[in-house]
């Protein structure tokens, strides 16, 4: 769309007398195969008639041509009417949107990017999603769309693929918009006509319309200020949406992407199962080694003339290669599981010891990759170019192979060991999960007595039903995850014949869960208060006791033991913190990543959203920092705890909280918002680090904010 402004040129307006604006005439054509001419209103400037007037906004997609006709105030006549034509010109709408997960690691000090369309994260993590877009002309702005879901078969509905944004339940808002261009576009003209004018050197320069952009959207599923407050358990979908500038009602959506919230059982149970994984690579790698040794020894027993022919060279060349490359498989494996101790690090229901067996197992695998397998290559590799001390050489490479084989064995034997532990505590979560399920059950049944007593369902406030509905769903989605885990119990005792498991396996045929779940579901349903509470109590104590037996809780005596916990015992202690220290310096790693992306996208993201991604790292930055201290509090300083919680308070300097009263009046509700929903120790050191910044009246006005946002009375 465009107005167009009239205004008499120099020679008319210096004419003696000056000529003026008495009446303008601008017509619009249109030519669809009948001639048509609309005139446009035109008001002129009544103080400066001169310099005419201006039409109304006129959609010029309309018109094939617009022409101009005046008359002074002599009722004098302009010469020929000014004309342009207008020549249609296509625009296509935007196209390669893109919307892509971005999983990034740290190798040595470098970023590893990869993409992906489908993640699983833990609800304490936060994921990057890169989106992009083209336009043949220019974009208006890129959006971000997104829907949580309950379950992957709703998410995966076909309806669902494109998504309807007249949905309520949609959250849309702007990532990046392209305002910039008309404000450089502007300031272009008004230097050009400087530079005719003279008064600049060189001509500026035509800013480029914005024919591609990007942007990144942080999705932190907690309960943070920036939190989308999602739970574990869903699902979100994410879609890119690009905006055409010329026809901005024209968008198109990007595929979407999937992340899926897991719970920390859930987590867990996907670790036990990829070390799995990696120990069946291992066995490969211990067969492939254990054929080499069967090779080298045949070339050894070679009688001394078969030995120095030129074939037999070519043989050791050919084992010195598969040498080689099975060091390098070792030393990938060592990296793949060492990945997959940093993963194991975010869920804090990790078995430290299981953690600590993992490293040592990848410190073995580097060791072996780097001392007797590259002796054994070098020594075949002698072998091979000189037939003077080839037996010698293959006596020497057959040795080195020999402790390879049996050290892979070693470490085949304890990963099976540690596989074997990390599933039994799987197993022993995934118990106290359903228990925590069905205790959430009978408190919520009996905070809401009163909502619930004499009522149906369909008078039900909406509070309360949507408590009973997930209720009712919950308990058919871990009534199947029962009946799988007994399953999988009853396999792992046959498998391993531990007394533990023969006693549950036992206590769950006796008492049925699975049907005693099914009937409790359809007790919630119907709102039989009292025998619902009672059946989620016998449920919620079932599922412990049977937990128990496997894993029982220490009582507290730990003996004479001592700090170590006994001779040959590992420091449990010392294991808990090394996990915590960890598990903080991945985080601070992800925080850097991400601040570091952020500053990338400074100049193309629209600034609100650029602050309020800075004020979502702020704030991940002083949990962080609350969690440092707590662990200072619980175990001491050590030497370098100081000095790195002091870095990590340069690092919230930078980010900029310190220096944003608002922000930490922000960053004080949301916790103390979380803490009603939720209450933690962190939660609660993370209040008592912000209140002692703030001063009274801002922490009245952010406690009576948190107030409204939780429904609590003062």
């Amino acid at each position: 769309k465009a107005r167009f402004r009239t205004q008499l040129m120099d020679a008319e307006n210096s004419a003696n007398p000056k000529r003026i604006f008495s009446d303008i005439a601008v017509l619009g054509h249109q030519d669809y195969g009948d001639f048509k001419v609309e005139a446009f209103d035109t008001d002129i400037n009544a103080e400066h008639p001169n310099k005419g007037g201006s039409t109304k906004l006129v959609d010029l997609l309309e018109y094939r041509g617009v022409e101009m006709q005046w008359v002074d105030q002599f009722g004098i006549a302009g010469g020929a009417p000014w004309s342009t034509e207008l020549n249609r010109v296509e625009d296509a709408e935007p196209f390669d949107v893109r919307n892509e997960i971005v999983v990034s690691r740290t190798e040595e000090g470098t970023r590893i990017e990869t993409r992906a369309s489908v993640v699983a994260i833990l609800r304490s993590e936060i994921v990057e999603v890169a989106m992009s877009a083209k336009d043949d002309r220019a974009l208006q702005s890129i959006e971000v769309a997104y829907k949580v879901y309950k379950s992957d078969e709703e998410s995966g509905k076909e309806e669902e693929r494109v998504p309807n944004f007249k949905d309520e339940r949609f959250k849309i808002s702007k990532l990046a918009t392209y305002k910039a261009y008309k404000e450089d576009y502007a300031k272009y003209v008004a230097d050009l006509k400087e530079f005719k004018k003279g008064n600049l050197a060189e001509a500026p320069a035509r800013p480029m319309p914005p024919i591609e952009g990007g942007a990144t959207f942080f999705v932190d599923p907690g309960d943070g200020p920036n939190g989308l407050k999602i739970k574990e358990g869903d699902y979100v979908r994410v879609w890119a949406v690009a905006r055409d500038r010329f026809l901005n009602d024209r968008y198109v959506v990007s595929a979407p992407v999937v992340i899926r919230i897991l719970t920390k059982e859930e987590h867990a149970n996907i670790i036990q199962q990829q070390f799995e994984n990696k120990l069946q690579e291992l066995d490969d790698l211990a067969r492939r080694q254990e054929n080499l040794l069967d090779e080298t020894r045949k070339t050894q027993e070679m009688s001394p003339e078969d030995l120095a022919k030129d074939e037999t060279s070519k043989q050791i060349g050919r084992q010195e290669q598969e040498q080689k490359e099975i060091a390098e498989k070792l030393k990938q494996l060592a990296e793949e599981i060492k990945e997959l101790s940093q993963e194991a690090l975010k869920n804090p229901d990790m078995d430290p010891k299981d953690l600590a067996k993992m490293a040592e197992m990848q410190q073995k695998m580097q060791d072996l990759a780097n001392q007797q397998m590259q002796q054994a290559k070098a020594a075949l590799e002698l072998a091979m170019e000189s037939d003077q001390k080839r037996q010698e050489n293959l006596e020497n490479a057959e040795k080195k192979e020999q402790e390879a084989v049996d050290e892979l064995k070693e470490m085949a034997e304890q990963g099976e060991e540690t596989a074997r532990e990390m599933y039994a505590n799987t197993l022993v979560k995934r118990l106290r999960k359903i228990a925590k399920i069905e205790e959430e059950v009978e408190t919520n049944f009996k905070e809401n007595f009163a909502s619930i007593i004499g009522r149906t369902m369909a008078n039900l406030d909406p509070k309360t039903r949507e408590m009973v509905n997930e209720a009712y769903g919950f308990q058919g989605t871990y009534t199947r995850e029962a009946a799988e885990l007994q399953d999988e119990i009853l396999r792992f005792y046959d498998s391993t014949n531990d007394e533990k498991f023969g006693e549950v396996v036992k206590g769950m045929n006796e008492f049925g869960p699975v049907e005693k779940m099914e009937d409790l579901a359809k007790k919630i349903l119907a709102l039989r208060m009292e025998s619902t509470v009672l059946g989620a109590i016998e449920l919620k104590n079932k599922f412990n006791e049977w937990a128990d037996i496997l894993d029982p809780k220490d009582d507290g005596d730990g003996g004479d033991g001592g700090e170590g916990g006994g001779e040959g015992q590992p420091n449990e202690d010392l294991i808990e913190r090394l996990k915590e220290l960890l598990r903080l310096r991945q985080a601070e790693l992800d925080l850097r990543d991400k601040t570091l992306k952020l500053e990338e996208e400074t100049g193309q993201k629209d600034a609100e959203k650029i602050e309020e991604d800075a004020f979502g790292l702020q704030f991940r930055q002083l949990e962080l920092l609350g969690d440092l201290q707590v662990e200072r509090e619980k175990r001491g300083d050590g030497e370098y705890l100081p000095a790195a919680q002091y870095r990590m308070r340069d690092a919230e300097d930078e980010l900029n909280l310190a220096g944003d009263p608002e922000g930490l009046v922000e960053a004080y509700k949301w916790a103390l918002v979380a803490k009603a929903k939720k209450p933690s120790p962190k939660i609660e050191e993370t209040i008592k680090n912000l209140s002692g910044k703030l001063t009274a009246p801002q922490r009245k006005r952010a406690e009576a904010e948190a107030r409204q946002l939780t429904g609590k009375k003062e």
